[in-house]
């Protein structure tokens, strides 16, 4: 099949999801095609190396695109007059995501004119929200291309009307967690089955950077964008009750964000600074190396749901510590493969890791590996979803 991903950003440094998908695809004789609707990230080429997407085509949201796809609107102001109304009638109570919707216009209507010439069986939207711009444009001028949604959490969150209309003009719908099943009939009421696949990781490829690495039993990390709701500030405060117990213990930030001065501070005011080292963005193939090594990682998020970094550290054999989200029970087990906390429980996560015997511990790492590797296979993933594009091919 020739299918075309429609993604905010590709390559992004916090979504090695989005180019475990696509290279999986490609490895599965799929041929893909990657749209970006935002610019290229300024570490554009070293993130196509590390992720190994040189063969992947991308078409960004650069200057040059934008300009073509404000030369395509002039040649057809028809259909632009209709997306334009679509917006409005939908977001006109959400004006900051009405402008974002706006602004995405012209790179949308050359994302129309590609696919028009490269004409793929299969469009599939990667994010539920501002994409279903792309979504509107391929119902009215390629009817006979199938569109295929997938919703996450932001989408959840956002909850836009683009995304509640054109629920009910996809031929097919996926989402990674059971629980968010409800949360999209509820926001869309879509006609069609809601797929509930999870997203995968690279087995072969993440087990190939964990072999042989020896644990450092006084080493935590945790990982992700430096944002608000991320709540690095909760994980400092749950390790400096650990390193008053333990004062060999230190914490690795792997990440970048726009919170980064302002948790160096608050390191700083806990008298952490010289414990708590922010190593920024690093390669995907260095963080599960850096995840194999750890002893703890811990991932106080207050949305995620089945963060793809526990995942990966489960299976690279970290003890993962995580707060209460919609859907952790399907990623951790609390007790089995790792634990789960709820807010107003943190205080107790040292007491708990460190009363955890050394065979504990294994017996912890090879349940949390056993259940990645049995449940969370990208190859298995993206073989269902080849199947459910398949039967919408079918149904003419």
């Amino acid at each position: 099949m020739n299918i075309a991903y429609i993604a905010m950003q590709f390559p992004a440094p916090s979504e090695t999801f989005t180019a475990n998908d696509v290279l999986m695809l490609n490895k599965l004789e799929q041929n893909v095609t990657v749209f970006s609707m935002k610019s290229n990230h300024v570490q554009l080429e070293q993130l196509v190396e590390d992720r190994l997407l040189e063969n992947i085509p991308i078409h960004h949201g650069g200057f040059k695109n934008i300009c073509l796809g404000l030369l395509e609107i002039l040649k057809r102001p028809f259909l632009f007059f209709i997306l334009i109304f679509w917006i409005l009638k939908n977001e006109i109570t959400k004006p900051r995501h009405l402008v974002r919707c706006i602004a995405l216009i012209p790179i949308s209507f050359f994302i129309l004119k590609k696919l028009t010439k490269l004409r793929p069986e299969i469009v599939h939207l990667f994010w539920g929200h501002y994409p279903s711009i792309v979504g509107f444009l391929i119902k009215r001028k390629l009817p006979e291309v199938k569109l295929s949604v997938f919703l996450g959490a932001y989408d959840l969150n956002y909850k836009l009307g683009i995304s509640r209309d054109i629920l009910k003009q996809a031929d097919t719908l996926f989402t990674h967690v059971s629980v968010n099943v409800p949360f999209i009939q509820k926001l869309g009421s879509p006609t069609i089955p809601i797929n509930v696949v999870y997203r995968g990781t690279n087995l072969d490829k993440n087990l190939s950077y964990i072999n042989n690495k020896t644990k450092n039993e006084y080493l935590w990390i945790s990982v992700g964008r430096l944002l608000p709701v991320k709540r690095f500030n909760k994980v400092f405060e749950v390790f400096q009750k650990a390193k008053s117990r333990n004062k060999n213990l230190s914490l690795e930030i792997i990440g970048e964000g726009l919170e980064e001065s302002n948790l160096k501070k608050i390191s700083s005011k806990l008298g952490l600074n010289k414990s708590i080292l922010f190593k920024g963005h690093l390669k995907h193939s260095l963080v599960i190396k850096k995840m194999a090594s750890a002893d703890v990682c811990i991932l106080l998020s207050s949305t995620e749901r089945l963060p793809n970094v526990i995942k990966e550290a489960m299976l690279s054999g970290c003890i993962c510590v995580v707060s209460v989200t919609p859907g952790i029970e399907e990623l951790v087990e609390h007790g089995k493969t790792g634990f789960i906390f709820r807010d107003n429980d943190f205080d107790k996560i040292p007491d708990i890791l460190s009363a955890l015997s050394i065979s504990e511990k294994e017996r912890i790492r090879e349940n949390a590996r056993k259940f990645i590797i049995e449940n969370f296979s990208v190859e298995v993933s993206m073989k269902k979803y080849i199947k459910i594009w398949e039967g919408s091919l079918l149904n003419v």
